[in-house]
């Protein structure tokens, strides 16, 4: 976090406990992040970022401006940039309700933008834009960040384009949450 206090990880909840009798609302696995407090040392609480009908699948880089106000996730499986209210989310975590499978815990709190690149695991936030940085791409992609509306806002090219060899497509493939 900017003031040093927590520490963020993305990472999947496994429901090996429940029969997969159905594919939504979380019963495979979800698509986390937990608070961690290092004072403490000790988890604060751990927030699922799908939705009941929509996952958010493979959360992967996380990062945060400077002023604490808006948390950014990358999800490399759905192509994606989740941007959360910061201090309203770290409101929910300091209360003692675990919200690791509220799946709607986050819905007022989070917008979702859609990333071009494909594969987005790195994320990086300067003043209030937001660059992601997608595996299988070779650009950067940049994102204007607001509470109220988030919108894309260009591509910083990194180099000419690599082809795909068949190993990478079959890791592309292997990852891709849209298939």
């Amino acid at each position: 976090s900017p003031d040093g206090n927590y520490a963020f990880v993305t990472h999947l909840v496994a429901m090996f406990t429940l029969p997969a009798t159905t594919l939504e609302g979380g019963w495979i696995h979800t698509n986390n992040f937990g608070v961690i407090d290092i004072k403490g040392q000790k988890l604060l609480n751990d927030f699922s970022l799908d939705i009941p009908l929509m996952g958010s699948a493979n959360p992967w880089g996380i990062s945060f401006t400077s002023d604490s106000k808006i948390l950014c996730v990358a999800h490399s499986g759905s192509n994606e940039l989740s941007v959360v209210d910061y201090q309203q989310m770290m409101a929910l975590a300091k209360s003692d309700v675990p919200y690791a499978h509220e799946l709607n815990a986050l819905y007022t709190l989070r917008q979702k933008v859609l990333v071009k690149g494909k594969a987005p695991r790195a994320v990086a936030i300067i003043g209030s834009t937001a660059y992601t940085a997608g595996y299988f791409e070779d650009n950067l992609e940049l994102f204007n960040l607001s509470l109220s509306a988030c919108s894309a806002a260009g591509t910083i090219s990194l180099g000419p384009a690599k082809p795909l060899t068949a190993r990478r497509k079959g890791e592309f493939h292997f990852f891709d949450a849209s298939i």
